[in-house]
């Protein structure tokens, strides 16, 4: 048993229907139901049976279209049925949102909110296009591209070193003080990528290496950044006079001068883990280098700042020597 319905209003809320068929019959009665729908709900339920029953199955959906549970909330007034699209508790905006319909950004096509990827319709061809666009925007816009770039990057590094000083911080690595976590074959993986970077020059310079640098260019000498000898990296090479060159950082390669290297002068700074295994890494460096065909100097950060004159001397009279 059904009523002849026409959808006349539609919004994301709800369907507003009209009755179009003009008599209903049951039981050999004939009522007209724009002028007789009182009389004819009446009838219907002196026998049992409730006109919002034959309403709700004359439509082709009476569930929620977002939970799939049946609406109980459909009401008729004034020869209008109007049905709901959600339930009492899925009729909230954030879940009305979700099935707003939209337009994909690439290819116009219509869709649900809730279908969108990346403002797209999810096709793998509108995806890869957007996906492009946006990102040679940020490649034109991003700020490591702008002329203030060291600028922004000193200021972000003093902002989150003061956020860490805030919020006490502190970054500890996942893999410290572990073994065994890697096999054979991702050491040596590493490794080479590690040189690979290293031989490409896209290792960041350290200050003091910047200031020996623009010494060697001004006094026009040939060097080489970042060498590689044995799978082991080192400073600069300076290939005309076979000298290879450490630049060493007073904290990282613990400064005799500030440190105590041998553990008994107590007047000293006392070494952290990581100094001990870099002074280890650096006496296996030199080994390497006086086993071989160059010649090894090191010079510190302390010097290259207080007594540059002797650092150049220094490497004046091996470059005379030879």
């Amino acid at each position: 048993m059904k009523i002849e319905l026409i959808k006349i209003e539609e919004d994301r809320r709800k369907i507003i229907y009209k009755i179009s068929q003009e008599n209903f019959i049951i039981n050999n009665k004939i009522f007209k139901i724009n002028k007789q729908v009182s009389n004819l709900s009446r009838y219907l339920k002196s026998i049992n049976i409730y006109i919002m029953d034959i309403l709700n199955s004359s439509i082709e959906n009476n569930k929620c279209i977002n939970c799939s549970s049946d609406i109980n909330r459909n009401r008729f007034e004034r020869n209008k049925f109007i049905t709901y699209k959600f339930c009492e508790k899925c009729d909230i905006e954030k879940i009305r949102k979700k099935y707003d319909v939209v337009n994909c950004i690439q290819c116009n096509k219509e869709i649900l909110y809730k279908d969108v990827k990346y403002s797209t319709c999810g096709d793998d061809k509108c995806l890869n296009e957007y996906r492009l666009i946006i990102n040679n925007k940020i490649k034109e816009t991003h700020w490591v591209l702008s002329e203030d770039k060291e600028k922004i990057m000193k200021e972000k590094t003093i902002k989150r070193k003061e956020n860490d000083k805030k919020l006490n911080r502190v970054y500890i690595a996942w893999n410290k003080g572990k073994t065994g976590i890697y096999s054979k074959e991702t050491i040596e993986k590493i490794r080479n990528a590690t040189i690979n970077q290293m031989k490409n020059g896209r290792i960041k310079k350290t200050g003091i290496e910047k200031l020996f640098e623009n010494f060697l260019k001004e006094n026009n000498i040939k060097y080489t950044y970042s060498f590689i000898y044995k799978k082991r990296q080192f400073d600069f090479l300076i290939p005309d006079f076979k000298i290879i060159i450490e630049i060493q950082g007073d904290y990282w390669h613990a400064n005799p001068m500030f440190w105590d290297i041998d553990n008994n002068d107590s007047s000293k700074k006392k070494l952290y883990e990581t100094q001990i295994m870099k002074i280890k890494d650096d006496k296996i460096k030199k080994r390497l280098i006086e086993d071989s065909e160059y010649q090894f100097i090191s010079f510190w950060e302390y010097d290259i700042h207080n007594n540059f004159d002797k650092v150049t001397k220094t490497l004046f009279n091996l470059i005379n020597i030879k």
